[in-house]
């Protein structure tokens, strides 16, 4: 089976989640994603990656039961916001992996004062585009060739990663209420599938 990036099969999984289980599966992409944020402030020597690791120690704290305040998510959003690069002021193609980063965690705390589902499809979407990108410079590929996108899809670090997805969503939905120990284990699952360029 070739899994693809399905908009509407993700919103039907994700219809009828509580407001942690949607952040639960943001914030399992988010981990996915962070390692390539160190990885720009590494090479670039700009941002601040504790202060996004720290921000998504919180929202798994969150997912856990300690509540967090309004005024504190705005706080963190704003500043997640800031140390989100701009593409237009790096050269290096590490600058996308540090926006897909810093946008996904942006997005997850931004369901925390919502709730809404188009945050964790975006969320899901720059997981997709970061696995995206890392194939196509480990291939050096090329745009002009014909099989582009289907080489793209059938790489096993995308199906990997749109399988995970899946998998992920599925686990939340299977699991009405999130106990300590279940959280402990899907996180550390996630920790075990980071799509890091390292």
């Amino acid at each position: 089976m070739l899994y693809k990036f399905n908009e509407e099969l993700l919103y039907q999984k994700i219809d009828g989640l509580s407001l942690l289980h949607k952040i639960a599966f943001g914030a399992s992409c988010c981990e996915r994603l962070l390692p390539n944020y160190k990885l720009f402030v590494d090479k670039e020597d700009w941002g601040d990656f504790s202060y996004l690791e720290d921000t998504l120690n919180e929202l798994w704290n969150y997912v856990s039961g300690k509540q967090i305040e309004l005024n504190r998510i705005e706080i963190l959003s704003k500043e997640c916001y800031k140390l989100t690069p701009d593409s237009e002021d790096f050269g290096s193609v590490f600058v996308s992996y540090a926006i897909d980063a810093g946008v996904a965690i942006y997005e997850t705390l931004l369901c925390c004062l919502d709730n809404e589902a188009q945050h964790l499809v975006d969320i899901a979407s720059v997981s997709r585009d970061a696995v995206d990108l890392f194939i196509q410079e480990r291939d050096h590929m090329n745009y002009s060739d014909f099989d582009f996108e289907k080489k793209i899809l059938s790489d096993s670090l995308m199906q990997k990663e749109l399988h995970k997805q899946l998998i992920d969503l599925e686990m939340l939905k299977n699991k009405p209420q999130l106990d300590l120990q279940f959280i402990k284990e899907f996180r550390s699952i996630v920790k075990g599938t980071s799509n890091t360029r390292s």
